[in-house]
């Protein structure tokens, strides 16, 4: 039987998904059952910082990446208020590449929860399996979430 006392999980989610509710809560049961807490994070992908030349053009960019920033903290708050008070921790924002931020954080927890459409053929081959990824670099079990049910 695996122990993971004092060793806090984490939970991926993509604030996009209208399935990271869900997730948050199989997550949260999987804490609660380990009896740890449970950190909620998601992955910011790219700065802006240098992507245009033209400084009205770049602070433009930035102001809306500055509010884009916070709802997607508001988001996090709200998703992380689903987990119950005993097993709450805190909220995490990564940054980079969603494969190698997740695999990188996974040496600092117990398990890690990550969540998969279960998407098949093309579909797959086309956007790939971020969870798959995780599964096969992470630094600790990983706990697979399936979300919906993979189309026809």
């Amino acid at each position: 039987m695996l122990s993971f006392a004092g060793m806090a999980f984490l939970v991926a989610v993509d604030l996009s998904d209208p399935h990271a509710p869900v997730v948050v809560r199989g997550a949260a049961e999987w804490a609660v059952l380990a009896r740890t807490t449970l950190d909620v994070a998601y992955v910011e992908n790219a700065s802006v910082d240098s992507w245009f030349s033209d400084d009205a053009v770049r602070r433009v960019v930035e102001a809306e990446h500055a509010d884009r920033r916070q709802q997607d903290g508001e988001r996090l708050a709200a998703l992380l208020s689903l987990v119950p008070d005993a097993a709450r921790g805190t909220p995490k924002v990564l940054e980079g590449d969603p494969v190698e931020a997740l695999v990188d954080a996974s040496s600092s927890y117990g398990a890690l929860v990550v969540a998969t459409h279960g998407r098949t053929g093309l579909p797959r081959f086309w956007l790939g399996s971020v969870a798959e990824q995780v599964v096969r670099g992470a630094h600790c079990p990983v706990i697979v979430l399936r979300t919906a049910s993979p189309g026809p």
